[in-house]
């Protein structure tokens, strides 16, 4: 009996001894051992030694058999999923409005450090985009057109403003201080004086005749106006030669020329008289009257084959100067006098009258008022947009729209909290079913879940895979252990029987 008891406790400690040996030699040695450069046999142990084969053994068989394309795609379909995701996701959208975030601070939070720098790239991006379609030649036209549209339908309107201003003597006073703006600064008489000057310089360089320049009916025009003054001509000559200065021009002439005998029985006052009697009564017939006019209308006409250059060189350059500003002053005056005003607007307000649309009184002006428009507007737009004032305006623009959207809290654009929360989950949730049915599959096999695994197991510590693995299967070990302790006490007994039995 002692035997038996004896060789059964021997058998159960060698049994212990050799399985918890056998389960301590699958992980340590960590590494090789060496006694007298000969390496120890069953070093490192068995794990350590295969590590990399178990760990692409191990990746493959989780691949290919636990964590497949199919079983991932499932388990992403799985609806437990997909209603934890609608959990968190609503919580997040509830927290969101419960705080009324603004969407400057919800940004704020998704980006962190990188938010401000990512809506001044915003700011800028969006900025840049807005110049170059505006500065676009299809742009600055259809702008254009999108503005002379407008302003043509003004134009086609009644003039009621204009009819207004005259009206109610606006217009007038408009006028009316105009005129006394440049009665008194001297502008109009500048304009003048200038304007003559230049056009007599222009005469003279084009050394053009008196002729050339007076209206081809002028000549007729001074014969008849001077032939119906014949009889005022005649009387006003009479007056000049009874003028005590003529009177002694011609008496001095009668004492020059006649001989002195002569003036022995005839005085130079009888003469004179004499002289005048006979001028007065020539002058008195009709036809001499006609004759008079002839000869003065054929001395102008003969004067008026002369070139400006000719008159005007006969004239000291006072006179000249003299004569213009006398001409300037005369326009000048009789363009102020206040009846002359009064002419002119009451000409301009019956004319401006005339027109039913502010188009009808521009075509008046100018036929072809709208393409001259449409050439300043297009030249217009195209320096302003590519000003770079207009750049920094589409850049504050932008960045005050900005602040002012994202200072937006979401109860502000959100008025039914719950619609809105139904309709966010039926987009993800949509969005989640493309995604698994049109990339999952993709995106799985991007993965390569065996070399994930792989690398995963290779990168872990010895220490720790030991750990891993004691850990899991701690208890099993165990009972390896012993059961090798009672596999042992068997034998132990078994082997005196055997003995005794053949014995």
């Amino acid at each position: 009996m002692k035997a038996y008891i004896l060789g059964a406790l021997i058998g159960g400690i060698i049994g212990y001894i050799t399985n918890w040996l056998a389960i301590k030699m699958l992980f340590r040695p960590y590494k090789a051992k060496y006694f007298l450069g000969i390496k120890v046999p069953f070093t490192p142990g068995v794990i350590p030694k295969e590590k990399n084969r178990i760990a692409k053994s191990v990746g493959k068989t989780v691949g290919i058999h636990l964590l497949n394309k199919d079983t991932l795609i499932k388990a992403l379909s799985n609806s437990d999923i997909k209603s934890k995701g609608k959990y968190i996701l609503n919580n997040k959208i509830n927290k969101i409005f419960d705080n009324n975030f603004t969407l400057d601070l919800i940004f704020a939070n998704f980006f962190k450090r990188e938010y401000l720098s990512l809506k001044n790239k915003f700011i800028n991006k969006f900025s840049n985009e807005i110049l170059k379609f505006i500065i676009k030649e299809d742009s600055i036209k259809n702008i254009s057109i999108l503005i002379l549209d407008k302003v043509n339908i003004k134009l086609n309107e009644n003039p009621i403003f204009i009819n207004k201003l005259i009206e109610d003597g606006t217009l007038k006073n408009i006028i009316l201080n105009l005129f006394k703006k440049y009665k008194y600064s001297g502008n109009l008489q500048d304009f003048i004086n200038k304007k003559i000057s230049l056009e007599l310089s222009s005469l003279v360089v084009g050394n053009k005749k008196i002729k050339d320049v007076l209206p081809k009916e002028s000549m007729n025009l001074v014969q008849d106006l001077l032939m119906k003054e014949k009889k005022y001509i005649a009387e006003e000559i009479k007056i000049v030669i009874k003028k005590d200065s003529v009177a002694d021009s011609i008496k001095k002439v009668i004492n020059n020329n006649i001989p002195s005998i002569v003036s022995m029985f005839l005085s130079t006052d009888s003469i004179y008289e004499k002289i005048v009697s006979e001028t007065n009564n020539y002058l008195d017939q009709d036809e001499n009257q006609k004759i008079i006019i002839n000869t003065i209308v054929s001395i102008i006409a003969n004067y008026s084959e002369h070139s400006f250059a000719e008159l005007l060189n006969k004239l000291p350059k006072d006179s000249l100067d003299e004569l213009v500003n006398n001409i300037t002053d005369y326009i000048g005056n009789k363009f102020f006098e206040e009846k002359n005003i009064d002419n002119i607007v009451l000409n301009i307000e019956n004319n401006l009258k005339q027109y039913s649309t502010y188009h009808s009184l521009l075509i008046s002006i100018d036929n072809n008022y709208e393409e001259k428009i449409k050439n300043i507007l297009d030249d217009g737009l195209k320096k302003i947009f590519n000003s770079q004032y207009f750049s920094s305006f589409v850049e504050k623009s932008v960045e005050k729209f900005s602040d002012q959207l994202l200072q937006t809290s979401t109860n502000d654009i959100c008025y039914n909290r719950e619609q809105i929360i139904n309709k966010i989950d039926e987009l993800v949730e949509k969005q989640y079913e493309k995604f698994i049915s049109e990339n999952a599959e993709e995106i799985v096999n991007i993965i390569d879940i065996p070399k994930l695994v792989e690398e995963q197991i290779n990168s872990f510590e010895l220490s720790y895979g030991e750990k891993i693995i004691l850990d899991i299967a701690n208890s099993e070990l165990k009972a390896i252990t012993w059961l090798g302790a009672l596999l042992g006490a068997i034998l132990g007994i078994i082997s005196p029987l055997l003995a005794n039995f053949y014995m």
